[in-house]
């Protein structure tokens, strides 16, 4: 009997522990739940989230089918106790089926002790033409009104805007140059349904403008564009440079001036503020000005000469250097021409080329980053520069001269070639001489051996034997013997040979011999002495002159007087002359 009792109260306290085990979980568990069991297609829809009352602290993630788009309530909710334990969810139906909302990683704690749970909803999407069943929120269902109020252009008349126009950006500041008393705003709406103010042409002032352009939205939502338009103010003080005026700037605070020059303190001039930029040395100054054609620009400055040159800095990507205008007097040297250059995006005075092949390529009058100036050729094309080589420039202060270099050279090559033809000349007139007075080497005949001749008589002349030629290589002559010819009767006795010859070969197979061992050299040193003759009983009476070659025998040409003459001796006598 107590067995059966004890059977019985352990049945009743497994069923009790079991029955709060259930209370629990059904208290801890997350519902979900749909407003509507069928939703039309352009309808929306709710879906309700619930966690216990007693709980004190939940969290969870809401996910859903893509036939659904959400529209509002919280997705990823985590909330303590005393907070809403219901979160509605707006879903708008756009595509037939089920539409389904579930609960992921949901965690409920209840009398501090966790519980994970999850749970899900769903609701059937029909036609747009089929009836809906059960509750239709009207409000959502309803048109809404666009918010949108964001541009998609705004464009300026002058000037650029910065930064850059974005839709999502709405404080830009525009520079504008002296003189500037208008400008154009275009603004184009994202949505055609917003509304814009504030566009279209507006005056402006010197200084400051602050312009607002407003976007509407169709559901009053405003948005406002701001831009800031700084316009140059007109300068009050002014210097004369180069025939033109020029006016300080005065607005300079963003003005950047070029590399290793820095912002000084202004120094007073003519009762005004001069804003001047120095160099780490403090021996150069610059000034900003602005020119009659509203151009601006730094210039060279000095307290002592005032405006001294344009200070324009330009670089080919690999060495800087500075424009600083052409050189005082200069002139337009020939074969070039004065002209405004394109040079690295700059606009400077410069040389053009007149030959229609050099097109393209100009001189410019630079200084280098040493501060040394010079001229350059500036290639457009590739837009580099290096040294100007193609003529001499010599800058005197007063004028530009340019000789060019390819005038030298024909100059010099025609001086060379006349020089050589006149030397030429004179020594082919002097061994042409010479050579006349030898015996004609192409017509010499081989004959016997003669006695010696007889004296000549007072009625007849010398008789003028024809003495074999030797084919050995004459000695050089001296210069003695050049400058002074022998008398014709002179030349007689010395053509008479010392002893007999020798038969000579014959003329058609003629070859050099070797000079006979009886034959002496001639000195360079003296001259040579004719051969001895046999002493006349009587003084000769004059020679007359020696016979002429016959008509039909020519002179030596050129060619064959150079031809015969060895190369020492040519030397000599160039060396001479």
């Amino acid at each position: 009997m107590k067995f059966l009792k004890k059977a019985v109260l352990s049945v009743l306290i497994l069923c009790a522990v079991l029955f709060c085990a259930g209370q629990s979980v059904s208290a801890a568990t997350i519902s979900v739940s749909a407003g509507q069991s069928s939703v039309k297609v352009g309808n929306t829809v709710a879906f309700t989230v619930r966690v216990p009352s007693n709980s004190q602290s939940w969290t969870y993630t809401v996910k859903w089918s893509d036939n659904l788009t959400y529209i509002s309530g919280e997705t990823e909710p985590m909330k303590f106790e005393g907070d809403n334990t219901s979160n509605k969810l707006i879903f708008r139906a756009y595509k037939e089926g089920e539409g389904k909302v579930w609960i992921s990683a949901g965690s409920v704690s209840i009398d501090r002790k966790p519980y994970e749970d999850s749970n899900s909803a769903s609701v059937k999407i029909v036609a747009a033409n089929q009836p809906s069943q059960g509750y239709d929120h009207g409000d959502f269902n309803k048109p809404q009104k666009s918010a949108n109020n964001a541009l998609t252009s705004l464009t300026v008349s002058a000037g650029e805007l910065t930064p850059a126009f974005d839709p999502s950006v709405t404080d830009y500041t525009l520079s504008l140059p002296l003189n500037s008393d208008k400008l154009t705003l275009t603004a184009a709406p994202s949505d055609s349904k917003a509304k814009v103010q504030g566009d279209g042409e507006v005056a402006l002032q010197g200084g400051v403008n602050t312009l607002s352009v407003l976007v509407t939205a169709e559901n009053g939502d405003v948005r406002t564009y701001t831009i800031t338009v700084k316009v140059a103010q007109a300068p009050t003080l002014f210097f004369d440079f180069a025939g033109q005026k020029l006016g300080v700037v005065k607005d300079v605070e963003e003005v950047t001036p070029p590399a290793g020059f820095t912002a000084a303190e202004p120094i007073s001039h003519g009762g005004d503020l001069l804003p001047i930029w120095t160099d780490a040395s403090g021996e150069k100054t610059l000034v900003y000005l602005v020119d009659e054609s509203a151009v601006t620009g730094f210039y060279l400055y000095s307290e002592t000469g005032g405006v001294l040159s344009p200070y324009l800095p330009l670089s080919d990507g690999a060495l800087p250097y500075v424009y600083t205008g052409l050189p005082a007097g200069a002139t337009a040297p020939a074969g070039l021409a004065t002209c405004t250059v394109d040079a690295f995006g700059r606009a400077i005075n410069g040389w053009k080329y007149s030959d229609p092949a050099l097109q393209g390529f100009y001189v410019l009058y630079l200084m280098d980053a040493d501060g040394i100036y010079g001229y350059y050729t500036y290639d457009s094309a590739k837009d580099t520069l290096q040294r100007f080589n193609g003529a001499v420039f010599t800058d005197d202060g007063e004028s530009l001269r340019v000789p060019m270099l390819y005038a030298y050279i024909a100059g010099g090559a025609a001086a060379v070639l006349l020089i050589l033809v006149i030397v030429l000349a004179c020594v082919s007139g002097s061994r042409g001489k010479k050579l006349r007075l030898l015996p004609d080497v192409s017509e010499a005949k081989p004959t016997a051996p003669e006695a010696p001749a007889e004296p000549a008589s007072d009625n007849a002349p010398a008789e003028q034997p024809e003495a074999p030629v030797e084919s050995a290589p004459s000695e050089p002559q001296t210069p003695e013997e050049t400058a002074e010819e022998p008398a014709p009767a002179q030349e007689a006795e010395a053509s008479q040979p010392a002893q007999e010859p020798e038969a000579a070969p014959e003329p058609e197979a003629a070859q050099p011999q070797p000079p006979s061992a009886e034959t002496e050299p001639v000195s360079d040193s003296a001259p040579a002495e004719p051969a001895p003759q046999p002493a006349p009983e009587e003084a000769p009476a004059p020679a007359e002159p020696a016979p002429q070659p016959p008509a039909d025998k020519q002179e030596p040409s050129l060619e064959d007087t150079l031809r015969h003459l060895p190369l020492d001796e040519l030397l000599r006598d160039i060396h001479d002359l």
